[in-house]
């Protein structure tokens, strides 16, 4: 018997399957080689010209505490701050008041493969469909935190690990 998160995961791939036979749009979790945490991560999101920068806090696992066992550091505390940055490079369309974590039902990927406190790309996207024909070769994200759900078309996106306060990065 397989374990839940292996139910999950068979679940959300059959999701895609169907919606990309049907022609709709689907969404895919994209290993950015981090994650933020599902408690709060804070995201920030700077915008300016044709780029955007996502910054969020990270969670450390620490291994072993005093009763060896592993530990959850928040990075909240400035001298063990780890943050993630997304930048989004060639950006075409930003949208930031989707769902928060409560809420991500409610949202139009929901059953089509978009899960919790992940990083997405968007297959089949209306939202490029809607856009001018230079977007068309944009990649739609979709980034789904606690508080909120931040989706973007852009050309590229390079991804950064660091430790530093937010007003340092």
């Amino acid at each position: 018997m397989g374990t839940g998160q292996e139910f999950i995961s068979q679940k959300l791939a059959e999701e895609r399957r169907l919606a990309r036979n049907r022609g709709e749009e689907y969404a895919e979790v994209m290993r950015l080689g981090l994650s933020w945490t599902p408690a709060a991560p804070l995201p920030h999101m700077l915008c300016g010209g044709n780029r955007a920068f996502i910054l969020f806090y990270l969670e450390r696992e620490l291994s072993p505490n005093n009763n060896g066992q592993p530990i959850s550091v928040s990075s909240r505390d400035p001298s063990q701050a780890s943050l993630g940055m997304v930048e989004l490079i060639g950006v075409y369309g930003i949208c930031n008041d989707g769902p928060n974590d409560e809420g991500l039902d409610q949202h139009r990927l929901y059953g089509k493969g978009l899960t919790f406190y992940s990083a997405h790309e968007v297959y089949n996207s209306r939202w490029k469909e809607e856009r001018s024909e230079s977007a068309a070769q944009s990649h739609h994200y979709v980034f789904t935190f606690q508080d909120e759900t931040i989706e973007c078309l852009a050309q590229s996106l390079r991804v950064e690990e660091m430790s530093a306060s937010f007003a340092d990065a």
